[in-house]
């Protein structure tokens, strides 16, 4: 008989089944209607179920595979505080620093999360990604956030 193995397959079904379920907790406070006339809850029940079937799928795929298959792959912390720890940084500082300031700072405080920096591509990424999105989001969709620091 074969064991579950703690596998990506595995571990990737158990979070599709985790997703799928809170969808379908969370329309359950919704009016679901009828397949003609659907109600707010209707999409989101679908879907949740639709999730947890793909989560099944894939925890059956890793209790089929054979016992000496792939492992999962470790989880490195580093990487993963270093990219949260960039998009806090830019949420609290957006309001007093601006977006072109948020952004360079949270690219700068992300590209910790590698091992290797080469400090001029964290310089254009940052000034890349700070006109890009003042263009898209302040530009052309017109979000009401300050561009520069208060002040300037």
């Amino acid at each position: 008989m074969n064991r579950i193995v703690v596998s990506s397959d595995f571990l990737s079904g158990a979070l599709f089944m985790l997703f799928g379920g809170g969808f379908i907790l969370i329309a359950r406070g919704y009016e679901l209607g009828t397949s003609v006339q659907m109600g707010p809850g209707y999409f989101p029940l679908a879907l949740g179920c639709g999730v947890v079937l793909i989560g099944l799928a894939l925890c059956g795929k890793a209790f089929l595979a054979p016992a000496g298959g792939e492992c999962a792959a470790e989880f490195h912390v580093r990487p993963a505080l270093f990219v949260l720890g960039g998009m806090i940084v830019f949420g609290l500082a957006l309001r007093p620093f601006g977006l072109i300031v948020s952004a360079v700072l949270m690219v700068v405080v992300a590209s910790f999360a590698g091992s290797e920096r080469r400090w001029w591509e964290v310089v254009l990424l940052a000034c890349g990604l700070a006109i890009f999105s003042a263009l898209v989001f302040v530009e052309a969709l017109g979000v009401p956030m300050p561009l520069w620091p208060r002040g300037l």
